[in-house]
């Protein structure tokens, strides 16, 4: 069977190589999301807070739910602005560790500041995250590797939308999973 890619009338045409090893998308594949927007940082002066990064992450939830979409809402959890402290996002991704199976699809969307200190380690930055505390109040991005490396789920999907969020790709490639891919632009 040739590669085919669907034209404008919705049919398809022959065109080169595709990629056959991406793993299809059915409607009844488990799927559940994290999706988190911060643009309101009470710790931080006001020239560093976001316009849209909350409205950018509601929409990504409404397109999640959608018919296009695919997922239920109940499996899709929307933190915004204040209720996106590190304790709230730690504890649903821990959520969302659980309910991942074999077969199943995770998926975590984050828009906010992120942040890489002097040493190198980078952080996605929480409603709640002091500047100068970023161990004890930021997403620590080793950490948040560690937890998708250990997520039973077929495919786990993280899309950054930070500052540095690039820098979470070559994190997860420098772990031990052997099907990844981590693009960024």
């Amino acid at each position: 069977k040739k590669p085919t890619t669907p034209n404008q009338q919705g049919g398809s045409k022959e065109r080169g190589i595709i990629n056959t090893e991406v793993p299809e998308f059915k409607a009844d594949t488990p799927a559940s999301a994290l999706v988190i927007g911060i643009s309101s940082y009470p710790n931080l002066p006001s020239d560093a807070q976001l316009r849209y990064a909350h409205s950018d992450a509601q929409a990504v939830r409404d397109f999640l739910v959608s018919e296009k979409g695919g997922f239920r809402s109940e499996d899709v959890k929307l933190l915004l602005n204040e209720e996106a402290t590190q304790d709230q996002i730690w504890r649903e991704i821990g959520i969302l560790q659980e309910r991942t199976g074999p077969g199943s699809l995770a998926l975590i969307f984050f828009a906010g500041h992120g942040f890489v200190n002097k040493s190198n380690q980078a952080f996605l930055i929480a409603s709640d995250t002091k500047a100068g505390d970023l161990h004890a109040t930021g997403i620590d991005m080793h950490t948040l590797n560690s937890t998708v490396q250990n997520m039973r789920a077929r495919s786990v999907v993280i899309i950054t939308d930070a500052c540095h969020s690039g820098t979470l790709g070559d994190f997860l490639r420098a772990g031990p999973l052997e099907n990844i891919s981590a693009k960024y632009f």
